[in-house]
């Protein structure tokens, strides 16, 4: 996927795909790195796969001068673990 900007108040935020089309997305579980303060997401875009589950994906969010955000990716494998703790937590409470 290429350029995701989204709207920092909102859980629903579109992204473009390879492909230029729009695709709606939700926030799952958010944190801010207090060391750095970077801000992290995970996201679902809700397309289900041949046996039923959908993807979850992990980002960070950039912001630029004029207040948009842009997705990056993360390369610590901490912070994942950290929000896929945070998705399995709000998928408990949600029980």
């Amino acid at each position: 996927m290429e350029e995701k900007i989204i709207n920092e108040e909102d859980l629903k935020f579109t992204i473009k795909d390879n492909d230029g089309n729009d695709v709606i997305c939700e926030m799952m579980a958010s944190y801010t790195d207090p060391e750095n303060n970077k801000a992290y997401i995970a996201y679902t875009d809700y397309i289900y796969d041949d046996d039923g589950n959908f993807g979850i994906f992990f980002s960070e969010l950039i912001k630029d001068g004029e207040g948009n955000i842009t997705l990056g990716e993360i390369d610590d494998e901490e912070i994942i673990r950290l929000l896929k703790a945070l998705v399995s937590k709000a998928a408990e409470d949600e029980e």
